[in-house]
C-alpha cells in the first residue's frame, strides 16, 4: 500500500481538465467527496474509484468528463475520473492508502483503484 500523495499522470490530467469549465470541475469534486462522505457514514473505509461513478454518465456530473475533456474516449474517461478520486483522497484531512491490483471475496479482480483510509486525524 502507498499513501496518496501526488497526483499522477498529470500532464493528461492537466490536458483533460483544460476542456472543463470551473463550474464543472467543481462540481465532480463535490460529487466524490459526497460519495466518499456518504461510504464513511455508512461505516465504509473502504471504497473502490471504478464502482463510484456507475455505468451510464449521461445527464450526471461525470458527463463533462467523457463528452468534452475525454473527446468520448471510454478509456481516457475512465483514467481522467479516476485522476479525479485520487486527488480527492489526496486532498482528504484523513490519510488514505490504495491498491490497484485487489481482488473480490470470490477472487475475481477488480478493475480500479481501492483505496482505504489508513488515518483519522480526528480520532
Amino acid at each position: 500500500m502507498k499513501q496518496v500523495r501526488r497526483i499522477p499522470h498529470r500532464a493528461d490530467f492537466d490536458r483533460w481538465i483544460r476542456m472543463l469549465t470551473p463550474s464543472e470541475i467543481r462540481s465532480i469534486e463535490n460529487e466524490i467527496d459526497r460519495l466518499i462522505d456518504e461510504g464513511l457514514a455508512k461505516g465504509t473505509e473502504v471504497q473502490v474509484a471504478g464502482w463510484m461513478p456507475g455505468a451510464d454518465w449521461t445527464g450526471t456530473v461525470w458527463d463533462p468528463i467523457y463528452q468534452k475533456a475525454c473527446g468520448r474516449n471510454v478509456t481516457a474517461a475512465g483514467y481522467c475520473f479516476g485522476i479525479f478520486v485520487w486527488k480527492a483522497f489526496m486532498d482528504r484531512p484523513d490519510t488514505w492508502s490504495f491498491v490497484g491490483d485487489a481482488v473480490k471475496m470470490d477472487g475475481t479482480p477488480i478493475q480500479s483503484k481501492v483505496y482505504f483510509r489508513i488515518d483519522d486525524p480526528r480520532r
